[in-house]
Formats: C-alpha cells, structure tokens, sequence
C-alpha cells in the first residue's frame, strides 16, 4: 500500500514537472525574446562579405588598404579560389596588432570547416540559438555553397528593434 501511494506521488510530480515544462516552453515562446524575431530571417540581417582576399594578406595590408576592423567588416579569405575561412573585424579586437602586424591573415581568420554556418533563409532566432549554442557573436551565411556574409546577434537585435512600432505594446497575433 505504502508503494503504491509512494508511485502515485512519483507519478503526480512528474506529470506537474512534465507540464510546467510544456507551459513554460509555450510561455518562453509566446512572451520570450522570440516574440520580437518573429518573421526576422537572417537575410534582413545580413552584412554581406565586403570582399575577398589572398590568405597570405598581412594584417597591416588589409588594415591599412580597407580600415578593417570593427563589427562592419567581414571578409572571405580565398586559398586557390576556394574560401577556407572568414575573418570578421571583432575577431581582430584582442589581437596586438604591434606584435602580429606582419601576420598573414589566414592565421586569424576562422576556417569554414570549423565554424557553423546559417542558410540565408533561416530565421534569425535559429542564429541566435547557434550563436549561444557555439558561443559566437557572428556566423557565416550561406547561400547554397556560396558565402554571403555574416549575421551577427548586434544586427539582429538591430533589426528586430527596427520592426518593433514605437508606441505600441507588443501583441501576439494568435
């Protein structure tokens, strides 16, 4: 008997875990960030790829040349036509730029085939759940194999503040 209380209890806390879950999760949904990115896809957000460059480019070249630097700029860094990777302004904020001045940008730059990369048509808070996921500000944007850009959690809170109407609660159309 004693048992058979001892499961009922069992089974009634976990069945009030398991929907304070599902409500919780339909609440986060409904009243959460998510809300404001809904109908954001990442191609509203995008900072296309501003140009393309030799993986031998010193930093010095491509600072001087192009005022790289900042969360504006991105580029693709090409190897025998292919890109094998993307540098981004922000990936260069921590680097001394005194002592690696003279560094080929391939070795800042993130390999392609390290790093996730979002589809253009991806909604903007699935790049936000990769972005926490791999704990990254940016990711690349992919249009089919060809690179586009980049999408960083900056611009999309940009954007998203943007299609918010001043003045006006927000409300869920549901």
């Amino acid at each position: 008997r004693l048992d058979a209380r001892l499961l009922l209890v069992e089974l009634s806390v976990g069945a009030a875990a398991a929907f304070a879950g599902v409500t919780g999760g339909a609440l986060a949904e409904r009243l959460g960030p998510k809300r404001l990115l809904k109908g954001i896809s990442v191609k509203d957000a995008l900072t296309p790829t501003g140009f393309a460059v030799p993986h031998h480019t010193r930093l010095r070249d491509l600072i001087d040349k192009y005022s790289f630097g900042g969360t504006r700029y991105c580029c693709a860094v090409i190897r025998d036509d292919y890109v094998v990777g993307v540098l981004h302004g922000e990936s260069l904020t921590p680097v001394d730029l005194r002592r690696h001045w003279d560094d080929a940008v391939e070795r800042h730059m993130c390999p392609v085939d390290w790093i996730e990369a979002v589809d253009i048509t991806d909604e903007a808070a699935t790049a936000m759940d990769w972005m926490k996921r791999y704990r990254r500000n940016f990711l690349p944007v992919l249009d089919g194999s060809r690179l586009s850009g980049i999408v960083t959690l900056e611009r999309i809170v940009q954007v998203a503040l943007a299609h918010r109407k001043p003045g006006k609660p927000e409300r869920d159309p549901d």
